[in-house]
């Protein structure tokens, strides 16, 4: 009977430490710099604030049926060099050009499958130049950015970040109901700068480009 105060009282402490150490992590400033220009961004979606929304990215969508915004989840901030995301890019140049012209020798069996890719292709180009727009819009707004030397462009490290996000949209052209989509909202950053959002599309849509979920470039992590 003397032991059992020891248990009941130390019940408590148990349950603190499992909370602390259990699915628990502290955001690091990048991360919160990150969630917050997404706030940003979302909060002038649901505002139709076309100003706002093109400072804060080189994003250009429909936004006059959303209706409101909200974060799921935060991905991991991944690091890419500036040179690469440039060779990604060229990358997805020729990936386009070459669908373009496999669609101009399709037949009817084939048809149907090499506008799909065309498509998906035209995706990851546009998406590749909005995400290398955004990232010298960032490295201009880093302190001291003018006056930097040239070299450091194609060598600076920049963070990019995937964010799940859900939207609601609605509105005559949307329908008498408003309908919640999960959306992939993708931004960058350079050394210094400011996070700007590059891109906003359904999951769906992304994954057909050859884009995950859980990551802003294919080359950061495989399909999820």
């Amino acid at each position: 009977m003397g032991s059992a105060p020891i248990r009941i009282a130390a019940l408590p402490l148990a349950l603190v430490l499992y909370s602390h150490t259990s699915g628990c992590s502290i955001e690091t400033d990048d991360a919160r710099a990150a969630r917050r220009a997404a706030e940003r961004y979302l909060a002038a979606l649901t505002a139709h604030d076309a100003a706002a929304l093109h400072a804060g990215g080189t994003y250009a969508g429909a936004v006059q049926s959303v209706r409101g915004a909200t974060i799921l989840r935060l991905g991991r901030v991944h690091s890419i060099s500036r040179s690469a995301l440039d060779s990604l890019a060229a990358g997805s140049r020729d990936d386009e050009k070459r669908a373009e012209t496999d669609c101009s020798r399709a037949v009817e069996w084939d048809a149907d499958s090499l506008f799909l890719r065309l498509d998906a292709m035209k995706r990851r180009a546009g998406l590749y130049r909005s995400a290398s727009r955004a990232a010298e819009r960032s490295r201009m707004g880093a302190p001291g950015a003018r006056a930097a030397v040239a070299e450091t462009g194609a060598a600076a490290t920049l963070r990019a970040c995937a964010v799940r996000v859900r939207i609601r949209w609605g509105g005559p052209l949307v329908g008498p109901e408003a309908v919640d989509r999960e959306h992939v909202l993708r931004e960058v950053a350079a050394p210094g700068g400011p996070w700007v959002v590059f891109s906003l599309e359904q999951r769906e849509d992304d994954w057909n480009a050859g884009f995950p979920a859980s990551a802003p470039f294919p080359t950061a992590a495989g399909r999820d």
